[in-house]
C-alpha cells in the first residue's frame, strides 16, 4: 500500500508522535520539577484521565505500525543524550558575547565575563559526551 519512502516519512511521524506522548506521559507522572531557572508545576487536574488517553493513543500507533508494516527502530540511550549534548553545545555556542551582539549592544567586559562560563559548560558536556564512549 505504500511505498519505501511513504513508509519510512510515516515510521518518522508516527515515531515522533510517541517521543512526544513518553515525555508528556513523564510530566504528568512527575509532580513538580524545580529547577535554577526555571519551575514546572503539574498543574493537571486529572492525569490519570490522560494517561488512558496516552495508552490509546499508543495502540493506535501500534495498529497503524501493524498495518502498514512498519518496522521498530532501535535507539539507544546514548544516542539520543548524545543528540541532546550536541544540541546544547550549539545553543551553548551562540550565548558567546560576540552572538549576543545581534541582539544589541553589548558591555565592555562581558566577552571576558560570560565566555569563560560559557566554556565551563561547554567543556562540562563533552565530558559527558566522553563518558558515553567509554
Amino acid at each position: 500500500m505504500l511505498n519505501e519512502y511513504q513508509q519510512r516519512a510515516l515510521r518518522v511521524t508516527l515515531m515522533s508522535i510517541e517521543k512526544d506522548l513518553f515525555e508528556i506521559e513523564q510530566m504528568l507522572k512527575t509532580e513538580d520539577y524545580r529547577g535554577i531557572l526555571y519551575a514546572m508545576k503539574n498543574d493537571v487536574l486529572d492525569g490519570e484521565a490522560m494517561l488512558s488517553i496516552i495508552s490509546l493513543a499508543r495502540e493506535e500507533i501500534r495498529a497503524i505500525a501493524k498495518h502498514f508494516s512498519l518496522q521498530k527502530k532501535d535507539i539507544t540511550t546514548s544516542r539520543q543524550i548524545s543528540a541532546k549534548l550536541a544540541h546544547c553545545w550549539e545553543i551553548l555556542e551562540d550565548s558567546r558575547a560576540k552572538k549576543l551582539k545581534s541582539y544589541g549592544s553589548i558591555e565592555e567586559g562581558l566577552e571576558k565575563m560570560l565566555d569563560p562560563r560559557i566554556e565551563v559548560l561547554i567543556d562540562l558536556l563533552a565530558g559527558m559526551g566522553r563518558k558515553l564512549r567509554t
